[in-house]
């Protein structure tokens, strides 16, 4: 799947988000009725015609401006409505996935390695992680980390608490991950086409929702 699939799956993803985030508060506030609109940001045909012969990775963030961060291998690009264009310098390492920490730092994972972008643009490490196939997300107060690699037996999602040195193993699953997102406390995570429901503290899982067989869910 590209990441122009990819984005256009988060805006969706985000919508059932925000729709099992008022369940779990069991808002009381009332339902806007308006109709959802969509508008394209980047099509393959736009991408073609601006010439930028980049292949992004499979991973995005949304920035304190409301513009979307991708990234490929070694530079960052941000995309809005003006279109899209590189921030800062080539980098000399190669990212597989990045997020926003907490506390506002871009945390990126570099082979096994989770590192930051520091104030001169390069990545300083900050740990080692148990995997070369994980993908990082972000937390109210905690960074997850899955495991996308089809070659296992079993996927961990990991929590790295604010200020804490620790991975705590959260669940393992028979299926690669394919995304994670914390609501209201709760984990929120893909497998292929399914969405699923982790409550940490009494460790129930629920299967929400399922798209086709041949979709995958996406979300960031």
């Amino acid at each position: 799947m590209t990441i122009l699939n990819k984005i256009r799956y988060v805006i969706i993803s985000s919508i059932i988000f925000s729709a099992i985030s008022g369940l779990q508060a069991q808002s009381t506030s009332s339902v806007n009725n308006d109709p959802l609109r969509f508008e394209i940001l980047m099509s393959n045909k736009m991408l073609n015609e601006i010439h930028l012969d980049v292949k992004f990775i499979e991973s995005l963030e949304i920035t304190s401006n409301n513009l979307i961060m991708l990234s490929s291998s070694n530079k960052f690009y941000l995309l809005g409505w003006g279109g899209i264009k590189p921030i800062g310098q080539k980098l000399a390492d190669t990212v597989s996935s990045f997020a926003y920490s907490p506390d506002g730092y871009l945390m990126v994972v570099r082979n096994n390695e989770l590192c930051y972008v520091d104030t001169t643009g390069n990545l300083a490490k900050v740990r080692n992680l148990p995997s070369r196939s994980l993908n990082i997300a972000e937390g109210k107060d905690a960074m997850y980390f899955f495991d996308y690699n089809k070659n296992k037996n079993k996927y961990p999602i990991y929590k790295l608490a604010k200020g804490d040195s620790k991975l705590d193993t959260l669940l393992l699953v028979p299926s690669p991950i394919t995304a994670v997102a914390e609501v209201n406390k709760y984990i929120l995570f893909s497998v292929g086409n399914a969405l699923f429901y982790f409550n940490p503290k009494n460790k129930d899982l629920v299967a929400l929702t399922a798209l086709e067989k041949d979709q995958l869910l996406l979300t960031q």
